[in-house]
């Protein structure tokens, strides 16, 4: 190469600062110049002129050797750098070797800005004022060296929407790290949701020590995994085990008997008004007898706690309660009775997927309201089958609070009336916390919870339920799971006393 040694940089070069842009690191080069001029130059020129030149010899069949692979966030590694500048100066010998007389001038130029750009090991920034900008004689000499070159390379700056997105990178980088984060919170909402129902069953089978609550149906119960085998016998199809035998009447009005002679006297149990009292039914009092093991003493206790737990939150007025938030917004909450069953056990649908208002205080207050809707309709039986539609479930629905408040509640105050729960379609993720609560759960609970899925949920609602109450499952199944997409006839066939108002219906489906 026939080249003025005087008009290239020196390659003694120091990094002053450096920064990311796209894939490509700038660095601004400090040079120690004999003629004490330093030159500041962008170093992500090297590389852009390099592919330039690569594909400028190409296109005048030369033969180049191969590209070597970009440096990226390498190159700001201090171990790597050496070894790059020696892989670019072989490059460029090979290169100079291979090009004829006319073209030697092209490899110079760009000879010229790699000396430039050398990259020793970064040292620490330098001020301020040890950064000049280049100098006009060092500009002449690079647009002399560059006079050559056919067509002229293409800028190396990035257009200004590229900058743009490249200076935005580290606020992407935040977004992705938040939503890592949200979603390892509702991981960990999941576990604790899990933990604390399990906790409160636990608690519950300890206090009621080891009573096996009774139920008409138990012997329809269904396992989660056998229900969703395609073919399988489905557990209610199965040979029936013998009821076990029930007690005379004449026993269980001794049993009830003696329960209201130990609340009469009791002080607290006294001073209720007459509406409170009118909760305890015979059958009510006869159900906490049976999941307390036939003790009429912590029967009691059990009685009176529920009996606070009303007060606390007024369903012992004459008038029913309605649920405010749905009084202003029908779609609030998706939890509704659809009547008795072939059993005579009221229905009572409930979707998380298709409530708007995800608070669980409001959402368990309305599912307060509707059980005792139904004990006031059937104060004599009140049985319940609670049709969970698991579609849409997401993790905005794995909120600790909901199994922490709701699991006990229903386990000290409706223990005996709620005797199934039938999960429809569920999730992989609802399955997986179901998992991990199942091992610590007493058998008695987990035969009243059933994961219908496919053929199983079909059977199942073709056996115990109505032909309306199949159709409106069918209806709903076929509507997005969000709020307000139900059937336009779905009400409560009791609209008087729903706490969802006369009608729930949702954008005209029907």
């Amino acid at each position: 190469m026939a080249s003025d040694q005087a008009s290239r940089p020196p390659p003694h070069c120091r990094v002053v600062s450096y920064r990311l842009v796209g894939d490509h690191a700038e660095y601004q080069i400090q040079t120690c110049a004999p003629t004490s001029a330093e030159v500041h130059v962008t170093a992500s020129r090297r590389y852009n002129d390099f592919k330039a030149l690569h594909r400028q010899l190409r296109l005048r069949q030369l033969s180049p050797p191969p590209l070597p692979p970009p440096g990226g966030r390498r190159n700001l590694e201090s171990r790597f750098l050496n070894e790059r500048v020696g892989l670019l100066d072989s490059w460029l010998s090979r290169a100079c070797a291979s090009c004829s007389g006319e073209h030697v001038a092209l490899v110079e130029r760009f000879v010229a800005v790699e000396r430039t750009c050398a990259f020793p090991p970064p040292a620490p920034a330098a001020s301020d004022a040890a950064v000049c900008r280049e100098s006009e004689g060092e500009r002449a000499r690079a647009e002399s060296l560059g006079a050559c070159a056919a067509p002229p390379a293409r800028s190396p700056l990035a257009p200004p929407r590229l900058r743009a997105a490249c200076a935005a990178l580290p606020t992407l980088q935040q977004l992705l790290l938040l939503l890592l984060a949200a979603s390892c919170m509702a991981l960990v909402s999941g576990v604790a949701a899990a933990v604390a129902v399990a906790a409160a069953v636990l608690g519950y089978s300890s206090a009621v020590s080891g009573a096996t609550p009774s139920c008409d149906e138990r012997s329809h119960d269904i396992a989660p995994e056998r229900g969703e085998t395609e073919g399988a016998v489905l557990p209610w199809e199965a040979a029936v085990a013998p009821p076990t035998k029930d007690p005379s009447e004449a026993a269980k009005l001794h049993e009830i008997h003696s329960l209201r002679q130990l609340l009469e006297e009791d002080a607290s149990w006294v001073q209720l008004p007459l509406c409170a009292k009118a909760f305890a039914t015979d059958a009510i009092l006869y159900d906490y007898l049976e999941t307390s093991g036939h003790s009429p003493a912590r029967a009691r206790q059990r009685l009176l706690a529920t009996m606070q737990w009303r007060q606390a939150r007024e369903l012992d007025a004459p008038e029913l309660p309605r649920c405010s938030s749905c009084d202003a917004d029908p779609t609030s909450h998706c939890c509704f009775s659809l009547g008795a069953d072939l059993r005579g056990w009221e229905a009572i649908y409930l979707c998380p997927g298709r409530a708007r208002d995800k608070d669980p205080d409001r959402g368990l207050r309305h599912l307060w309201i509707t059980l005792e809707s139904v004990l006031r309709r059937a104060p004599d039986s009140g049985r319940v089958v609670m049709l969970v539609d698991l579609n849409g479930f997401s993790l905005r629905d794995l909120d600790p609070r909901t199994g922490l408040r709701c699991i006990p509640a229903i386990l000290s105050h409706h223990c005996g009336r709620v005797c199934q729960f039938a999960l429809l379609s569920p999730p992989r993720v609802f399955k997986v916390i179901y998992n991990m609560i199942a091992p610590v759960c007493p058998s008695w609970f987990l035969e009243k919870v059933h994961l219908l899925k496919g053929k199983a949920a079909q059977s199942y609602c073709e056996r115990y339920l109505t032909p309306k109450q199949v159709e409106f499952l069918h209806l709903t199944s076929q509507l997005p799971p969000r709020p307000g997409f139900l059937p336009a006839r779905t009400a409560s066939p009791y609209p008087e006393a729903s706490p969802n108002g006369p009608r729930k219906s949702g954008r005209s489906h029907g």
